[in-house]
């Protein structure tokens, strides 16, 4: 495994095995812990992929941020899963088509960079895009605007073209989700060739069919024989989603919308979105014919009719005379499982949320993901030179601690270095004195004019250094059971004699070492283990707390998903009660209407017992009624319950009228000017005195209006005389004195009596029909609603 020193960039190599352990860097000299894993940052894939950070994982592994060493410039790592990686058929079958892919160099496709193997981990890397994904456009705007979107289709058209012509490669999962569009605007393509290793070499027990339902081709579906074609089949329904804002062909579950795309004729998107040219809609509708041959036979043939739709010019007929190869299906049973649409292993474009993109597996969460904010080589991101400079803190903790220890080791070194590189020294001025030149240089050679110096005097054997060093060893072996005072003494002699002078100086520093080394490693053994210890707890607990936002942050993204699905129930069980109250509404107008009818052939009749009881079962509409349409029930029973009441209070007035003796006495003109007194009124029939002294008698409904609404007054109020014609279909006297709030309905009493007894006539065809169509007429034909009723009910 090889890894960057976080000090100094260095790349440092150590075995698998090794991960976790202390590693000392032989470039700057510090101690560095090896990454936990083969993946984890830091670590150098493929040598030249340094990991940053983590950003997406999907069904088929995981996708990393990079930075390519060689080039200096970022990088996507797509690197698989055990499940993928363990299968040798699928392996050959990704590196096949990723390094047919990385052949490919097209202003709008995804360029692929690498692929390869390293240690067990197989990787694609590819280039890394500053943008977003046409899914997270759609979701922001709900639908694109016409001039970009045909030109985000035409794009990504002559990207499947060139892929097409040039390695006879085909996507097999276009949809918004693999669909880019850079911060300039430019459309990319992402995922070319992956979907199809991972389409046909799948060890799944379900077999399930590649591909996302929304978008999927027919032949897809059926594992027919696919090519060019399919894709220009689920580019057209990207296309219809991304200027619509719906998809194609919708469901409750992927099994039905898999078989609207194989039976179902496909809504015109002109009629989802009457803003698109008729051009454009014939486009859309031949790129997702349910037949192959239908469609356009190759992208470049959709080129120029996308071409000549923004030129605003005739379509070609979409003949193809050229010849293309087509690729065998793997014949396997259809299974649609959206659950399970991460196994499909197909990659595609994701956001971060700091609006930076990579590519990703289908279904990566990134919520959490962020970029460095430096790109330059070897820079990782702040989050790693935090923990890296909280390592190199709690080292200083303890040379803080060991104040002292450290000195002497510093002292120890530096002799090392010395013993390594001895200065040249001169000879003493002074006898017993031994000086060496400031910063051990050489001595500078006289010049051959100067007056000779003495002569360098022989390496002495005993020095004062020496002595104090004898007396140091003396010390320790007389007392090999006090470590600590030799320690304090071994102190104590390096920080006095901070570097040797001679040979023999060397020499007892050297035996000074051998025992003072091991007892000063001894010392310092528990303080190391302690930093240890508290090093692993504390990796421990971030290792935890990550795990711990993992979890929060998947349960939020399920609750946020539960949500959505809960609203979205809502809306559609909102939508559909609307439907349902406004075909409720529209059925209660017309039970309205007929109850007019019957309760007006009823009571011209003056039949007002049973006019009264038509409205009865209108009354219990409420109860019946589901919860959301109870308050049109009610008020379909209150208007029932008020026409009943009225029907009743008409019909007590005659009964008051037909037998009552208040009328005795009373002046009437009864015919052709004759006067008389009213004597009894009994069932209806009245009897009159005339002026000459002789009875009569007469229907007292056969007295002139005038006279008869003079009785009326006498016998009751008004309001009760405007329900007796109401009753009695005099429905023009009835609108003279109609109470406020009936005006309207003695129209509405009018017209459905009229419409329903003339297109009743209508259908007899008897002369006595006829006969009775012209008493209506010579009746009714002064009422506004005679006309309407007559012209509505010959229809």
């Amino acid at each position: 495994m090889k890894f960057q020193c976080p000090f100094c960039r260095n790349v440092l190599e150590v075995d698998n095995s090794d991960c976790g352990i202390d590693v000392g860097c032989p470039k700057c000299g510090e101690v560095t812990i090896a990454p936990a894993s083969l993946v984890s940052t830091g670590v150098v894939v493929g040598n030249d992929f340094l990991i940053l950070e983590e950003i997406g994982r999907g069904g088929m592994g995981v996708v990393y941020l990079t930075h390519q060493m060689s080039l200096d410039r970022r990088a996507a790592l797509k690197i698989l899963s055990k499940k993928y990686a363990n299968n040798s058929e699928f392996v050959a079958g990704f590196i096949k088509e990723a390094r047919a892919a990385a052949k490919l160099n097209h202003p709008h496709i995804v360029q692929a960079y690498a692929v390869g193997e390293d240690n067990g981990i197989y990787f694609f890397a590819m280039e890394h895009i500053d943008g977003e994904t046409m899914k997270a456009v759609l979701k922001r705007e709900g639908v694109v605007p016409l001039d970009p979107a045909i030109t985000i289709i035409q794009q990504i058209t002559e990207s499947l073209d060139y892929a097409w012509k040039e390695q006879r490669l085909i996507h097999r999962d276009i949809k918004p989700d693999n669909i880019m569009i850079t911060k300039n605007g430019r459309a990319k393509l992402a995922d070319l060739g992956l979907a199809r290793v991972a389409g046909e070499i799948d060890d799944s027990s379900e077999d399930e069919v590649m591909g996302t339902p929304q978008y999927i081709s027919p032949e897809h579906l059926t594992g027919s024989p696919m090519d060019c074609r399919s894709d220009i089949y689920s580019l057209g329904a990207t296309f219809y989603h991304i200027i619509t804002g719906q998809f194609p062909f919708t469901g409750k579950s992927a099994t039905e919308i898999a078989r609207k795309h194989l039976e179902e004729p496909l809504r015109s998107p002109k009629l989802v979105n009457p803003q698109i040219p008729d051009s454009i809609s014939r486009i859309i509708i031949k790129m997702m014919e349910k037949s192959p041959g239908d469609r356009y036979q190759l992208p470049e043939e959709l080129v120029e009719d996308i071409r000549l739709a923004r030129r605003g010019k005739s379509l070609t007929d979409g003949k193809s005379t050229g010849s293309f190869a087509v690729r065998k299906a793997t014949g396997k049973t259809i299974i649609i499982n959206t659950a399970k649409a991460s196994k499909t292993g197909a990659f595609q474009a994701i956001t971060t949320n700091t609006g930076r993109v990579s590519t990703s597996s289908s279904g990566i969460d990134t919520s959490s993901s962020s970029f460095p904010k430096s790109t330059k080589s070897g820079t990782l991101s702040t989050s790693d030179m935090r923990r890296m400079k909280e390592k190199k803190a709690m080292y200083q903790v303890v040379a803080a601690v060991s104040a002292c220890v450290l000195a002497a080791l510093f002292a120890v070194g530096y002799t090392i270095f010395k013993m390594k590189e001895p200065p040249k020294k001169d000879v003493p001025k002074t006898a017993g004195a031994h000086t060496v030149p400031a910063g051990g240089a050489t001595p500078a050679v006289p010049d051959k004019g100067a007056v000779p110096k003495q002569a360098t005097a022989a390496e002495p054997t005993k020095t004062a250094y020496t002595e104090n060093a004898d007396k140091l060893l003396d010390f320790a072996v007389k007392n090999p059971q006090s470590e600590a005072d030799v320690l304090f003494k071994c102190d104590e002699f390096l920080a006095q004699h901070p570097s040797p002078a001679f040979k023999c100086d060397e020499k007892a520093l050297a035996d000074i070492l051998k025992i003072y080394v091991p007892l000063d490693e001894k010392r310092l053994a528990p303080a190391r283990k302690e930093l240890r210890s508290r090093h692993m707890e504390e990796l421990k607990k971030r290792e935890e707390a990550d795990k711990l936002k993992l979890d929060d942050e998947e349960k939020k993204r399920r609750e946020e998903a539960r949500k959505e699905e809960l609203a979205r129930v809502d809306r559609e069980k909102a939508e559909s009660q609307k439907k349902r109250l406004d075909d409720y509404k529209q059925d209660l107008e017309k039970q309205k209407d007929n109850l007019r009818y019957r309760y007006a052939s009823q009571s011209v009749k003056r039949n007002f017992a049973d006019s009264a009881k038509v409205y009865d079962s209108a009354l219990e509409e409420e109860k019946s009624a589901p919860e959301f349409m109870k308050p049109e029930a009610k008020t379909f029973a209150d208007w029932a319950l008020k026409m009943r009441t009225g029907a009743l209070k008409g019909s007590s007035f005659w009964e008051s009228l037909a037998n009552t003796e208040k009328l005795a006495g009373m002046q009437i003109e009864y015919k052709g000017g004759s006067l008389g007194k009213i004597g009894t009124v009994k069932d209806g029939i009245a009897s009159i005195r005339t002026s000459s002294g002789t009875d009569t008698k007469m229907p007292i409904i056969n007295l002139p209006l005038r006279q008869f609404k003079l009785v009326a007054r006498k016998i009751g109020d008004q309001e009760a005389l405007f329900f007796y014609f109401l009753n009695c279909g005099e429905y023009a006297e009835a609108r003279e004195i109609a109470p406020e709030d009936w005006k309207s309905e003695v129209s509405d009493i009018a017209y459905a009596y009229l419409k329903g007894k003339l297109k009743f006539l209508n259908s007899e065809k008897s002369d006595s029909a006829k006969q009775e169509i012209r008493e209506l007429t010579a009746k009714y034909s002064a009422l506004p609603e005679f006309s309407k009723a007559s012209q509505d009910a010959a229809k």
